[in-house]
């Protein structure tokens, strides 16, 4: 035992000692031989003394695990602040580098730059990235870097697309651009032909030349005729009394109006359409035509024949002949008169004399006046349907004519209650009774119904009769056979008729009046 405890010693190299603990045992060191330890009884039996020899490498090896210890804890805590410094680092770094990309961002956000367009043939329309920006040649400027897409269009060819880089101040050039055209042609017929078209491009407004309004070949009007006057004046001839103008005078009251004036009629050539405004072409004629070199794009067709439009939508397309045939199915009338020859007008344009046919009258309703001289206009009107012929008949009524005189002359005559003018006058109008009121200063008035017949010229002659030196009674509305005196108004009613009859006294007789006996006579 004991060699082997000096074979140990001599192995272990002896180490300084270190008073590590101040003189005082480590807290893991055994008690010392005799000194009591708190909680055991000091009865307790010493634990037999270290040898020298053992307690030195003991405290040795503690020093050293000391020491690594201390060196670990020193060593994590370097690696640690370490590994924070970098990790800070490479924040600091990150940041940094956002930073700068965020600057550069914005840098790049504003810059511009431009593109230099061109088209061949020139004059093309220029779209950049779906926006119009002028005709070519042109430079679109104030653009963003990247690339951006061209659309170029030009009448009568094809779309054109071309796409550019741009680059920070810098024009970039899109080089020429080839339009290549692109036409059509088309065809127009109509059924019947002669109709006059207009074709022009779609969401175009233009208009075909006005016509008379009825849909058939154009018909001379008749020359028109002098307005009517209701007070013409009657002039003496040596067959008695006549109208001055007997074609001009006509009497509302009994039947109506002459023949209206006429106006201008037939169908007018349309001139040469002046171009529109934004270039594209709009074509004029007259069917059956052909048009080549038809810029090719979406239009609209006009077809008119009197006053019927048709319409088309036409879709001209790239080296291709397009047909449209639009047919106006027309209807027919025939209008007849009784007595016959009467114009036949319609919107007062003059299409005929009965009996008259019209080949190519529009669909749907429609309405004739029939007019000649001596009688009252009538007016006819029906349907008409494609591809059918209608007849229209009217019966014109004949004027008659009544002339009034008076003796003595110059008396203002009323016809049912309208003045006319001053006799002697003729009353012109279709077969009918009128009111006849004849007033003369100084003279009793006259009233009378004369009976117009149509076709006959009759003569009506009125004596007037002017009152004695006697007042006149003041007649009393709404009762017949009662008058006041005219020297007495504000007294009562005087009666004035017969009491056998009851009718009212003969215009002139005298009565007395019974408020102050003076003789007045009967209206």
């Amino acid at each position: 035992m004991e060699s082997q405890q000096q074979g140990e010693t001599q192995e272990t190299p002896a180490l300084p000692e270190a008073d590590v603990t101040g003189g005082q045992p480590p807290p893991w060191a055994p008690p010392e031989a005799g000194v009591p330890v708190e909680g055991f009884a000091a009865e307790a039996s010493p634990e037999p003394p270290v040898p020298e020899t053992i307690a030195a490498p003991r405290r040795g090896r503690r020093g050293i695990w000391v020491c690594i210890l201390a060196l670990a804890f020193l060593g994590g805590a370097g690696t640690g602040a370490y590994y924070y410094l970098e990790q800070r680092a490479q924040e600091m770094a990150r940041l940094r580098a956002e930073e700068a990309a965020r600057l550069e961002a914005e840098r790049l956000e504003r810059a511009r730059g431009s593109v230099r367009v061109v088209s061949e043939p020139a004059g093309a329309e220029v779209f950049c990235d779906g926006k119009r920006v002028g005709l070519a040649p042109t430079t679109v400027g104030d653009l963003r870097l990247g690339r951006h897409d061209f659309k170029l269009t030009l009448e009568g060819h094809e779309e054109a697309v071309a796409s550019a880089e741009v680059r920070e101040n810098e024009v970039t050039s899109l080089g020429v651009v080839r339009m290549t055209r692109s036409v059509g042609a088309v065809r127009i017929s109509t059924v019947p032909e002669g109709a006059e078209f207009l074709l022009e491009p779609a969401g175009q407004s233009a208009e075909l030349a006005q016509t008379s309004g009825i849909e058939g070949p154009g018909v001379a009007p008749h020359p028109p005729m002098a307005p009517l006057d209701l007070r013409t004046p009657v002039a003496t001839h040596a067959d008695g009394f006549g109208l001055q103008s007997p074609e001009s005078a006509a009497m509302p009251m009994a039947g109506g109006l002459g023949p209206a004036a006429g106006g201008d009629g037939g169908t007018t050539a349309p001139g040469p359409a002046s171009p529109p405004s934004d270039g594209r072409r709009t074509y004029r004629g007259t069917s059956p035509a052909q048009i080549d070199d038809v810029p090719t794009g979406r239009y609209s067709l006009k077809v008119q024949r009197g006053s019927w439009v048709l319409r088309r939508d036409v879709e001209i397309l790239r080296n291709q002949l397009v047909s449209v045939t639009p047919e106006f199915v027309f209807g027919a009338v025939i209008v007849t008169s009784e007595p016959p020859g009467a114009w036949v007008k319609r919107d007062g344009i003059a299409l005929g004399q009965t009996p008259l046919r019209l080949g190519e009258v529009k669909p749907g309703p429609v309405t004739f006046t029939l007019e000649m001289e001596g009688y009252q206009p009538a007016v006819v009107s029906g349907n008409v349907a494609a591809a059918e012929e209608v007849a229209l008949a009217g019966a014109l009524q004949a004027f008659g004519e009544v002339v009034i005189v008076t003796e003595p002359e110059g008396a203002t005559v009323a016809v049912n209650g309208q003045p006319m003018g001053q006799s002697p006058l003729a009353i012109r109008g279709v077969a009918g009774t009128v009111q006849v009121k004849l007033a003369l200063a100084g003279y009793f008035e006259e009233e009378m119904a004369l009976a117009i017949q149509g076709g006959q010229r009759l003569e009506h002659r009125v004596v007037l009769q002017k009152p004695s030196g006697h007042g006149i009674g003041i007649p009393v509305p709404g009762k017949p056979g009662y008058v006041r005196s005219p020297y007495s108004p504000n007294s009562g009613l005087v009666e004035v008729r017969d009491f056998a009859t009851g009718r009212p006294y003969a215009r002139g007789t005298e009565i007395k009046c019974p408020f102050t006996g003076r003789v007045f006579l009967v209206p």
